[in-house]
């Protein structure tokens, strides 16, 4: 009975657990650099919600060699995709979660990440568009060569960039991403000034 019970239990933790994790994320102000830029970042929700991924992966495989596998075959096939499925993501987060930043500046967004594709950069007045992916769960910003650049909702001080797109983006870019921006993200705009 218990080994059907935590593999339900743990996904519903790491279901809640980000939820939560996405409100203190929101809460939460940015970093000041040496130029006095504003510094978005992860804070340790997002670590526990990787270490919770491989927590999972851990047991499941740990359930895979209490099951005293005879077939190598179908036992190597499980492994790799209970592996596959858990751990590899939580290794991802985690050093996306060491390196990633993203700096707010008076001329635009500068992001950075551990993967190939980063650093980019985007200037405020070349986003043509604000929009949300549900697969990445992140703002996505598009410049006028397509290029994209992802903000994601868990990085600390996203309520403060999101306050701060006001003041940078065009008029019309700002009025049509306000109500997204509200709505996905549910943050009150009062939160930042009330404390």
């Amino acid at each position: 009975m218990q080994y059907i019970i935590i593999p339900i239990i743990v996904p519903l933790f790491i279901h809640l657990y980000s939820k939560w994790a996405l409100t203190r994320a929101s809460l939460n102000q940015p970093k000041t650099d040496a130029e006095g830029n504003h510094v978005l970042f992860y804070g340790i929700p997002v670590f526990i919600i990787a270490l919770s991924f491989a927590a999972l992966s851990i047991f499941i495989v740990s359930l895979l060699f209490l099951a005293k596998p005879t077939n190598f075959i179908l036992f190597f096939l499980l492994f790799s995709f209970f592996t596959m499925l858990f751990l590899f993501p939580a290794i991802m987060i985690i050093l996306e979660a060491l390196k990633a930043r993203v700096t707010i500046t008076t001329d635009g967004i500068f992001a950075r990440a551990p993967w190939p594709w980063y650093p980019k950069t985007m200037l405020w007045k070349d986003i043509k568009r604000v929009s949300y992916s549900p697969l990445s769960s992140s703002l996505v910003f598009e410049d006028y060569q397509y290029r994209v650049l992802r903000i994601s909702p868990y990085f600390y001080g996203i309520a403060y960039f999101c306050e701060t797109m006001e003041n940078h983006l065009s008029p019309e870019i700002y009025k049509e991403s306000k109500s997204l921006i509200d709505t996905v993200f549910k943050i009150q705009r009062n939160k930042l000034t009330n404390g």
